[in-house]
């Protein structure tokens, strides 16, 4: 070894050896670990991810006397190569498409008008395991057909989806875009779903398996990928369930030796046979913490690394930050988890990380600015981001309609801000009181200042009625809320659908979005029991699924459906294109504005440009101008988390702005 330092290739890693002791590698170089190397004829040295960035950083701490391997600065030039191609492919406006064309005209010809669209699926060939962040509404879905047609990687495929957009969704465009496709989806009950699962496992192991499942595609949901693992003690067999992190045994034995065993909910789905793996809204499914490893998450990871060696990994999701920096980590762990090895070692190095919180807690705090830029660079090859307003410039912007919270400032919140009931008002302040003095008391958990706050907002819709039905594990009442007239806001839709046309003569279809299905209920039954000139609706909550869902998007879509549609924040927020309405009102908001976004881009959407309409309903003096202050703040401290001591430390800061009010 010339150099003081050297650093070479080893497998899909970079091995560092020095001639002098080198510590704390793993501070300025995520993923780095320390390696005795007492087995092998390799010595002590330091084992990196393989990437730009680790190169980067580990030029920057060691300079001249670093020397670099010949296979790595092989691997260098052509991956500066392809890192440039990818920079310069993220900003294009268009792309050639080479395989696209001759295999699916139909697709080839759809992109046509939008081509930013070929950019995608050029990105996503060129790319291999990406995150198609697209703003919801430009077209993710065929981006994702067609980078995995430009791919030329052969079947099977695994798309993993909510499962609300199994059947509305992926199992319509796929047939529709991708000629030949063969399309699998799991119907209801477990032996009918183990029998199509068994039959493509066969098919898999035979030996003219690559020209019989080249085209199939299976469709599922993400909760037909759970695996539940379970660490087993050596000495006496008892079985801990796994964690992320260190293992720690219940049994109290030490964990050197420790077995695993994983429980699958269909085994079938592991074998290692899949060309593609596509998890559609990805930020839910992909989810991962520190301490924490869902089962979820933990079938995710174990399909990752079912995935063929030829195959790639696509994630996709129109919000993938969520106000959360973290479940960005998960997703760029998924695709790349050698490079993406530790989320807090990537989080301090673009954000700025307090160590003192409740209990020797971890919050995440401001980006750093002077790391900004190279975040965004690290980024590049792996994170594909466009907006509408950058490639969909003949798409109208949406309006919403009201005014500033604040009249002298014109950047705060915009709703349509009304005046509670008498009755609610009264109602209202009886519950803020008990809020504020249980918060001011200490004596509420996260959990139970977050049921404070929902019911503050529950009051903040309409009257109600609160019935304790049980305690928490802190010993904390449970209590649930049936809502009930006087409403400021239902008066306030009863006057603009009067305004608007309804019921005769409608001007407009109308959606009205809440996040409380009991609140959508009582309003709709309100509206269709009037004794003069009765509204008829229709309704999407989580209680609508499967065919029925679909029956009911098909006739809201059509010209004799109905003109209003209720409709649940979660449920409503994915697998729904409505082509007709241009106005859409919300009752409440949830702690996440992408949540909103998400809802809103029901009607906002390329595949059909129009000029759309928002109505954000909200009490005056009360927890809804709080809440629309707070989350325009996180929108800007994206690492503020809704768990543990920084939940309470959230609720407070709303319960103080609405005492305030």
């Amino acid at each position: 070894m010339s150099g003081a330092v050297m650093i070479e290739m080893a497998g899909r890693r970079i091995r560092l050896q020095a001639a002098f002791k080198v510590a704390g590698l793993s501070k300025t170089v995520p993923g780095a670990s320390f390696s005795k190397g007492e087995r092998g004829a390799v010595g002590p040295h330091w084992s990196i991810p393989l990437s730009m960035e680790a190169c980067l950083a580990l030029r920057e701490r060691f300079g001249p006397i670093m020397e670099i391997g010949p296979d790595l600065t092989a691997w260098a030039i052509e991956e500066k190569r392809k890192l440039k191609a990818m920079a310069a492919l993220s900003s294009a406006g268009d792309a050639e498409l080479r395989h696209v064309p001759a295999v699916s005209p139909q697709l080839d010809a759809a992109m046509a008008s939008r081509t930013y669209q070929r950019v995608g699926a050029r990105f996503i060939a060129e790319g291999r395991n990406v995150l198609i962040a697209d703003q919801p509404g430009l077209g993710k879905t065929l981006e994702c057909l067609g980078g995995i047609i430009e791919r030329q990687t052969p079947g099977p495929y695994l798309v993993v989806c909510p499962k609300t957009a199994v059947e509305t969704v992926w199992a319509r465009e796929i047939p529709r875009w991708v000629p030949g496709a063969e399309v699998l989806t799991l119907p209801e009950g477990r032996a009918a779903r183990e029998a199509i699962l068994n039959r493509l496992r066969d098919r898999a192991q035979r030996t003219d398996a690559a020209d019989d499942l080249a085209n199939t595609w299976l469709v599922v949901n993400p909760e037909t990928c759970r695996v539940q693992s379970y660490w087993t003690c050596k000495h006496c067999d008892e079985e801990t369930p796994r964690k992320a992190g260190k293992t720690v045994l219940a049994c109290g034995h030490g964990s050197t030796g420790h077995g695993t065993r994983h429980d699958y909910t269909f085994p079938q789905l592991f074998g290692k046979i899949w060309g593609a793996i596509v998890v559609d809204e990805s930020d839910r499914s992909l989810l991962r913490a520190v301490g924490r490893l869902t089962q979820t998450r933990n079938g995710m990871e174990m399909l990752r690394d079912a995935t063929r060696l030829d195959g790639i990994r696509i994630a996709m999701s129109g919000t993938p930050f969520r106000g959360r920096p973290h479940l960005l980590w998960s997703t760029l762990n998924w695709l790349w988890p050698d490079r993406y090895t530790s989320m807090w070692n990537w989080m301090e190095t673009f954000w700025h990380i307090d160590d003192g919180g409740y209990g020797g807690s971890r919050t995440v705090g401001a980006m750093r600015t002077d790391m900004e830029a190279k975040l965004w660079e690290s980024l590049t090859p792996i994170l594909l981001r466009r907006t509408k307003a950058e490639v969909a410039k003949d798409m109208p912007p949406k309006t919403y309609a009201g005014t500033p919270m604040l009249p002298e400032d014109p950047r705060s919140p915009i709703g349509v801000w009304i005046p509670m009931e008498k009755a609610q008002a009264k109602a209202y302040r009886e519950m803020l009181e008990t809020s504020v003095a249980s918060v001011a008391g200490g004596t509420l958990s996260a959990v139970g200042i977050l049921a404070e706050m929902t019911r503050l907002k529950q009051f903040a819709t309409s009257a109600g009625k609160m019935t304790e039905t049980g305690r928490t594990a802190q010993g904390e009442p449970q209590y649930s809320f049936a809502p009930a007239l006087p409403s400021n806001k239902f008066a306030w839709l009863e006057e603009k659908l009067e305004e608007w046309g309804f019921p005769e003569d409608p001007d407009t279809k109308i959606i009205v979005v809440s996040q409380f299905t009991q609140t959508l209920n009582l309003f709709a039954a309100e509206l269709a029991g009037r004794r003069v000139r009765p509204i008829p609706s229709c309704m999407i909550t989580g209680e609508v699924t499967g065919a029925r869902r679909r029956d009911v998007i098909e006739r809201f879509n059509t010209e004799q459906g109905p003109h209003l549609m209720f409709l649940n924040t979660k449920a409503g927020g994915v697998a729904i294109t409505i082509d007709t309405a241009d106005r859409m009102v919300f009752l409440d908001e949830t702690w996440i504005p992408d949540d909103q976004e998400q809802a809103e881009d029901r009607i906002h959407r390329v595949s059909n440009p129009r000029n759309v309409e928002y109505h954000y309903l909200r009490s005056l003096d009360s927890i809804d101008a709080a809440i629309a202050l707070v989350t325009q703040d996180r929108a800007e401290a994206t690492g503020r988390l809704l768990d543990g001591r920084r939940g309470v430390e959230y609720g407070r800061r709303i319960m103080e702005r609405a005492s305030k009010l």
